[in-house]
């Protein structure tokens, strides 16, 4: 009874909280809707187009492919173009990962139980977003970086041993590079289905931060939980916010891997769109993201005592 109610109470909270900010304050909640849009179409448009056809290609051309060894002997999927996603998963984050992941499920070069496993142990963030909040705030080291990318990498690798996977590997032989245009206009389609899906995500993602701080605002909350709580709401803008409250560097860490590991609503709302012919459970993905979140910040501070 209380499970199948939740999600009606959660709506129910939702539509008053963004009342709630329309009355109080209805010019600063359109200015928020607005302001969402540009960062969309000055930031997010241009990095996610632009990695997305450069990592689509990768795979696509068989460029990639000859890196698969280097996870085989650490992670198990049935295909090798399963192991050149993970890979390319590394370097775009997500919700590339999902949108690449689904275009090759499409294509049958990968299995449906790759394809889940493979949403499942791809929580990663771009390194270059990462390296840029290190690198221009008082963190400064860009070994800082490393050190959460290694994070985030050994606990999505801890995270595919425990889950359930029997599929047995295929034949692969290697394939040569092959440079297809047609392949690129296919992938702008697929690149720009994606970045209006991140659009209106990140609008309903950022109409509930704003309407929960201006809640917290109305009844004077504000402490450390307030800020955690938004800043995992949209975590791009969220890491910023935790870092300018200057804590001690491995406490700042530990935080900033929970954050980028977990992903944050906006992403997962995201991936939850993209890959909804998986039939994943929000849920179930909400848990595994909470669950890489906590073992990647304590890994990240273990990390810091011992090398750093």
């Amino acid at each position: 009874m209380i499970k199948r109610k939740l999600p009606l109470f959660i709506f129910i909270s939702f539509i008053f909280l963004v009342i709630l900010s329309v009355i109080t304050s209805p010019q600063n909640f359109y200015l928020e809707i607005i302001d969402t849009l540009t960062i969309w179409l000055y930031n997010v448009y241009p990095s996610i187009f632009t990695l997305y056809i450069i990592s689509s290609s990768l795979i696509n051309f068989n460029i990639i492919s000859r890196l698969s060894f280097l996870f085989k002997p650490f992670i198990k999927f049935s295909s090798n173009k399963a192991y050149e996603l993970f890979i390319i998963s590394i370097l775009v984050g997500n919700p590339s990962t999902a949108s690449l992941i689904m275009d090759e499920l499409k294509l049958n070069t990968i299995r449906i139980n790759d394809a889940k496993k493979l949403i499942k142990t791809s929580a990663f963030f771009n390194p270059l977003f990462i390296i840029s909040i290190i690198t221009t705030t008082y963190l400064k080291n860009i070994n800082f970086a490393l050190l959460i990318v290694i994070s985030m990498i050994i606990t999505n690798i801890l995270i595919s041993q425990f889950i359930k996977y029997d599929e047995k590997e295929i034949e692969n032989n290697k394939e040569p590079i092959i440079i297809k245009i047609d392949k690129i206009f296919t992938q702008i389609n697929s690149v720009m289905y994606l970045l209006i899906v991140v659009a209106g995500v990140m609008v309903f993602s950022n109409i509930l931060k704003y309407s929960l701080l201006n809640l917290f605002t109305l009844i004077k909350v504000n402490n450390f939980y307030t800020h955690f709580l938004i800043a995992n709401i949209e975590v791009a803008v969220g890491t910023l916010d935790i870092i300018n409250l200057q804590f001690s560097t491995p406490f700042t860490l530990s935080l900033l891997c929970f954050m980028l590991s977990f992903q944050g609503l906006s992403i997962n709302i995201q991936v939850a769109t993209v890959t909804s012919d998986l039939k994943i459970d929000f849920s179930s993905l909400l848990k595994i993201r909470l669950i890489q979140g906590i073992i990647s910040s304590i890994l990240c501070f273990v990390l810091y005592i011992i090398f750093i």
